[in-house]
């Protein structure tokens, strides 16, 4: 005995339900789908844990390596305020220091201008 709804399209869906749930051949299709989409979607969270992973470690290595470089750069601008504290050669504290004559000029401005 069909069960009658108001609205035709849920019947007619009932129907095609019924239909399919009968057949076992559709229903071992409708499965092997179903396991087919669940192991896909396991997979790809899988790669992009991997990814996430992957980009976390790559971020570190940068950040490391930047912050090398701002301490290394750091340290050479402390040394120079230093030098320049001696009224050593702005060229002299470039050698020494590594850091480029305008940089050092620049904090030597910084210094008269607090001065």
């Amino acid at each position: 005995m069909q069960k009658q709804y108001n609205n035709p399209m849920i019947t007619k869906a009932y129907d095609i339900l019924k239909t399919l749930s009968t057949d076992e051949e559709i229903r071992h299709r409708a499965k092997v789908r179903e396991e087919s989409m669940i192991n896909e979607a396991i997979f790809m969270a899988g790669e992009r844990k991997k990814g996430k992973e992957e980009g976390i470690k790559v971020g570190i290595k940068v950040g490391r390596k930047e912050g090398k470089t701002e301490g290394r750069k750091e340290q050479a601008e402390n040394t120079a305020l230093k030098m320049l504290a001696k009224n050593m050669n702005i060229e002299d504290i470039a050698e020494f220091t590594g850091l480029d004559v305008k940089d050092i000029q620049k904090l030597n401005q910084d210094i008269e201008g607090k001065a």
